[in-house]
C-alpha cells in the first residue's frame, strides 16, 4: 500500500547548528553623537517613510555621519561641506521644502560644530 501521509523530517535532522551571533563593532562615540544629532526632530518625516526608503535613509545617515567625522578631524573644519552632505542627505524625505531643507541642515550643522568645540576642549583639558 501507498502511504498518503508525508514524512516529516526531525527539526534537527536537516538543519545545520546556529551559529553564535555576530560580535557587535565597537561604534565611534563621535559618530554616535553626530548620527544623534542628524536624526534628531525627522521622527514625523522618517515616519513617513517606506520600509526599503527607512533602511535607505538610515545608511545614508551613517555614512553622512562617518564623513563628517572625517571632516572633523582635519586642521581646517570645511562647514559648507559639512552643510551640503546634510542637505543631500535630507533629500531623501519626500515632500520636504528647501527651506525646511536648509534650516534644518543649518541647525544641525551648527549643533555639530558645537559638538566638536566641545570635544576640544575635553581633549585639551585632558592634556594639562
Amino acid at each position: 500500500k501507498f502511504s498518503t501521509e508525508r514524512h516529516q523530517p526531525t527539526p534537527h535532522a536537516h538543519h545545520p547548528k546556529k551559529t553564535a551571533p555576530p560580535i557587535p563593532q565597537m561604534r565611534d562615540e563621535t559618530v554616535i553623537r553626530i548620527e544623534k544629532i542628524l536624526e534628531s526632530g525627522l521622527a514625523e518625516e522618517y515616519a513617513k517613510l517606506s520600509p526599503i526608503a527607512k533602511q535607505e535613509f538610515k545608511i545614508k545617515g551613517e555614512e553622512v555621519a562617518e564623513k563628517i567625522k572625517g571632516l572633523l578631524s582635519s586642521t581646517h573644519i570645511k562647514v559648507k561641506k559639512i552643510f551640503f552632505l546634510i542637505v543631500e542627505w535630507l533629500r531623501i524625505l519626500p515632500g520636504v521644502n528647501k527651506f525646511f531643507l536648509e534650516q534644518e541642515a543649518k541647525i544641525k550643522t551648527d549643533h555639530i560644530i558645537e559638538l566638536h568645540k566641545k570635544q576640544q576642549v575635553k581633549e585639551s583639558n585632558k592634556l594639562i
